[in-house]
């Protein structure tokens, strides 16, 4: 076994910087040789909301000044996945889709009213969100508590009251985590909501231009009151010679994704190499030390050099609200596949199980959605689970955007992790429109509970609109729902030709307060430019 190596760690907070020092495990160390993971320690900051300055207009303006799109990267290639929207039927795949597909009878109408077979839905809050101040896409996510509604976007922290949807505080990502180098953008941003703990949780990944220097941050609350006090801790996945999660230090971190069980949080991200294939890793964090702002281990699975204990690329982490300490997180594949990857951990004891192969119906990626008055299409990336799944015992729920005759649809799967079998709950596929960009809440799997997932849809004589909708127990009766924010077309250049880079992701929670009941949030357009974006807060109760 080698030595721990002991280096710096400066944290920047409100009150100036700190140095910590940490144990950090050789990057190419793992701690038996049974093992398969690294290990690291983090020590954490404390910033307090209520004495933040919130973001000004000046600050905005100038924020606008240096309007940036943020590039997307794509498991495989830009190339290889546009090449499979335009002709499907050129993947053994599509030609399987193509086959199951016909079966599906599209929804009728976009969800404008209530349209369920004897349910019907009550709207419970329409709130605007977070706004552009800069950056695109929006990367829209959010979390409601019981009295806030919190959400982050590229580039900033919106909080929220739950019942008047006020805007109590709207600050930079960089300043809420106590970045202070003008060199280094915060991106890629979730939130969620421990219902256990009554604690939030943010994320965001930086990287500073010209440097290899990739961090994730990440900040619990200390109580249920996201204007007190936090705990945050830098993560860093490379700096200087150093990395953690990473196989080399040019691989490029990105899309992390966020979720949980009991005892650890977890953070899935895909990484980019210079030259070869990409891959996936999962980062656990202890869950207790954060509560109470101590140091917690940090494990990452997915870099060993056993070919056994790789990761794939777009693997989603679970929420779960119960006990278990076995926690399962889903792959798919990219522009196209007919499996679904499952990696088991056992969270008590590190141990991983790798890539279980569970049958899913052949699918492709989503063709990009149309708008009125352009041919520029909007983004709906690569089929990936944009969000996390959902856990309830050995079921695992996992929603994603598909091509259905091709058009954007979207599919939930139900997941049995102890036979290793999936089933198609639904799918959700408009008359002439696309619909994309899904994330799904369910409590239970009980006869009355409704599954609700919010998305975006639009259509060549439709702008792109925000949506909720349920689906009571998952799979029964029609989907009762509303459009709560019709936009207006992305009709200026884009980033790449003909595609408008759209928000990366919609996020939907159950309200603490009645699980029978959730809020999603979701992106919409106030102007043709990719920077005139703005967020819609929706509540939606069966």
């Amino acid at each position: 076994m080698k030595k721990n190596l002991v280096v710096p760690l400066i944290l920047t907070g409100m009150a100036g910087s700190t140095i910590y020092l940490l144990s950090i495990l050789s990057a190419k160390e793992t701690l038996a040789e049974s093992q398969d993971f690294t290990t690291a320690r983090v020590s954490p900051t404390v910033v307090n909301v209520s004495t933040l300055p919130t973001l000004s207009a000046a600050e905005a303006t100038q924020l606008r000044s240096q309007s940036r799109v943020l590039p997307t990267q794509i498991p495989g290639g830009i190339a290889r996945l546009s090449r499979i929207k335009a002709n499907p039927l050129s993947t053994s795949e599509g030609k399987l889709a193509a086959q199951v597909n016909r079966s599906i009878t599209p929804v009728s109408a976009p969800p404008n009213v209530n349209t369920a077979s004897g349910t019907r839905a009550t709207s419970t809050k329409n709130c605007v969100g977070n706004a552009a101040t800069g950056f695109a896409p929006s990367d829209s996510h959010g979390a409601v508590g019981r009295n806030h509604y919190v959400e982050v976007t590229n580039v900033d922290l919106g909080i929220y009251a739950k019942t008047s949807c006020t805007r109590n505080r709207f600050v930079s990502l960089k300043t809420f985590f106590g970045i202070t180098d003008p060199n280094t953008t915060a991106f890629d941003p979730r939130a969620i909501y421990d219902f256990r703990n009554n604690r939030y949780v943010v994320t965001t990944e930086t990287r500073k231009t010209s440097s290899t220097d990739q961090f994730q941050y990440f900040a619990v609350s200390q109580t249920g009151d996201p204007l007190g006090a936090w705990n945050v801790y830098r993560i860093p996945i490379s700096e200087g010679s150093y990395r953690f999660c990473k196989k080399a230090l040019t691989d490029f971190w990105d899309y992390p994704n966020l979720g949980y069980n009991s005892n650890q949080w977890f953070i899935t991200a895909n990484n980019f190499p210079t030259s070869g294939a990409s891959y996936g890793v999962i980062m656990t964090i202890d869950k207790a030390p954060t509560l109470t702002g101590s140091v917690p281990v940090l494990r990452c699975y997915g870099t060993s050099s056993s070919t056994r204990a790789q990761v794939q690329f777009n693997v989603a982490p679970p929420l779960d609200r119960s006990t278990a300490t076995t926690a399962y997180f889903l792959a798919t594949d990219s522009g196209a596949g007919s499996q679904l990857r499952k990696y088991t951990l056992n969270t008590l004891t590190g141990a991983m199980t790798y890539n279980t192969p569970i049958a899913i119906p052949a699918w492709t990626a989503p063709p990009g959605a149309p708008q009125p008055t352009t041919t520029l299409l909007l983004d709906t990336l690569d089929g990936r689970i944009q969000s996390n799944t959902v856990q309830i015992g050995n079921r695992v729920y996992a929603i994603h955007a598909l091509n259905v005759g091709g058009r954007s649809a979207i599919r939930l799967y139900r997941v049995n992790a102890g036979t290793n079998t999936a089933e198609v709950r639904f799918t959700y596929a408009l008359t002439g429109l696309a619909a994309w960009g899904p994330s799904f809440a369910i409590a239970n799997t009980g006869s009355t509970t409704s599954g609700f997932f919010a998305f975006n849809y639009s259509g060549s004589t439709l702008n792109p609109a925000a949506a909720l909708v349920a689906r009571r127990n998952d799979n029964v009766g029609g989907f009762p729902g509303f459009t709560y924010q019709t936009g207006v077309p992305m009709t200026n250049s884009c980033q790449n030709g003909t595609r408008c880079r759209w928000g990366d992701y919609s996020a939907t929670s159950l309200d603490p307060a009645n699980l029978n009941s959730a809020f999603g949030v979701a992106q919409f357009m106030t102007g043709g430019s990719q920077f005139s974006w703005s967020t819609k807060i929706m509540g939606l109760r069966p």
